[in-house]
This record gives structure tokens, C-alpha cells and sequence, in this order.
């Protein structure tokens, strides 16, 4: 039942899935001078709404928070109502941006809270690559809307997104990973750029890279 823990200066450690499974939890501090958050730390935390990082940390493993659904596969519960990922502006290694955690240099997205946005989400401009798994059973996606920067997609970035219906590629795009929307069984529009080289298997969408042929639109094709 406890809905609020406060780790005294003197913590510099927390141990992988420290808070696993506070189904109640809604704030937790990280004291400055922890240099790791670990493997889930915050997994199954159901009401805690926003995640601070301190200056101090060198080391994020994303499977520290919070990435299921009510309706997911392995969970039955209530939502996730992660909206923020909240970077101390004077960390050396992260930062966050309307939310989601990114590199410092913007260059790499490396996650999006569940409850970020419920509509039209644009990814913020800059970013190059699109971490493993940033967004896993995010059910706030409805469409996605990529920046002319970005690269490459890698694998299992939006899998099991089930309200996603329309994902529009930037030119200059030129690789997606495996299974990057594997589940996402309404996604029925996408535009596929000129400059994709490689694209994973069940990158497409629910079952098969081929599931949605017959509706994507091909850039001047």
C-alpha cells in the first residue's frame, strides 16, 4: 500500500526490481550520486505517473520502467499511467524532451512513456535512431510521425502498439529492425520512403511482413 518512498542522500545503489510490483506506488526519489537505474526497478509500478533522473546517472536500462497494457499478453491489471521520463538538465549522458527519454545529443530516442499522448505523436527532431523497444505495449499511439533525421528503426521499437493505425516514414530512412511493429494488429497505412534498404521480418504489422501489402503506399511507385 505504500504510495510514496524517499531514499535518504546516502543511497547510491538501487538494486534490480528494488520497487518491482508496488501496484500503488506513485513517487519515488532518486538521490543524486546513483549512477544506475537497473532492470526493472519501476516494472508493474500501475500509478506512477513520472520518473526524475538525476545529474549523477551514467546508465539506464529501459526495462526499468513500466511498459505493459491492461490488455496485455502476460499482464492483466490496470493501465500504465507513465507520462514522463524527467532528465536533471545537468546529466552528461540524458536528457528528455516532452517526456520521453532521449541521448544527450538528441541523437538516439531510447524510450516513450505509456501515457505520453493519446493522439498525433511526432518524434522530436534531431534524432537519429530509434532505440530496441522504446514504446512495447504502448496503447496511447495512434499515429506516428517521424523527423527527416531519422535512420534507422531498430528491432521491436513499437511491437504490441495496438491502437497504432498510421505510421509515415521520412525519406532518408534506411533501416528497420525485426518485429518493430509486430502486433499491431489496426495499423493499416504506411508510407514506405524511397531510401529504405532493409526491413526486418514482422516489421509490418500483426503476423507477417506481408500482412498490410495490399494497403501500404509506396513513394512514387
Amino acid at each position: 500500500n505504500v504510495e510514496e518512498i524517499i531514499l535518504p542522500a546516502s543511497v547510491t545503489v538501487i538494486e534490480k526490481a528494488a520497487f518491482y510490483g508496488r501496484k500503488k506506488l506513485k513517487k519515488v526519489n532518486i538521490p543524486e550520486g546513483v549512477k544506475e537505474i537497473p532492470d526493472g526497478v519501476f516494472a508493474y509500478c500501475e500509478q506512477i505517473e513520472a520518473i526524475n533522473i538525476p545529474a549523477s546517472v551514467e546508465k539506464i536500462k529501459i526495462g526499468a520502467f513500466p511498459t505493459y497494457s491492461a490488455a496485455g499478453l502476460y499482464y492483466k491489471g490496470n493501465p500504465c499511467v507513465l507520462k514522463a521520463i524527467e532528465v536533471d538538465p545537468s546529466n552528461q549522458h540524458y536528457c528528455s524532451v516532452n517526456g520521453m527519454l532521449l541521448t544527450k545529443d538528441g541523437s538516439e530516442l531510447l524510450f516513450i512513456p505509456n501515457a505520453v499522448q493519446t493522439a498525433g505523436f511526432e518524434i522530436p527532431a534531431g534524432v537519429k535512431k530509434i532505440s530496441e523497444h522504446i514504446a512495447v505495449n504502448n496503447e496511447s499511439l495512434v499515429e506516428l510521425i517521424f523527423p527527416d533525421s531519422v535512420t534507422e528503426i531498430r528491432k521491436g521499437a513499437f511491437e504490441q502498439c495496438r491502437n497504432l493505425k498510421k505510421v509515415v516514414f521520412p525519406e532518408g530512412l534506411e533501416t528497420i529492425g525485426e518485429n518493430v511493429f509486430s502486433g499491431c494488429r489496426k495499423l493499416k497505412t504506411v508510407v514506405w520512403p524511397k531510401s529504405l534498404k532493409s526491413i526486418g521480418s514482422y516489421s509490418s504489422g500483426y503476423g507477417s511482413a506481408y500482412w498490410i501489402r495490399g494497403i501500404c503506399r509506396y513513394i512514387d511507385r
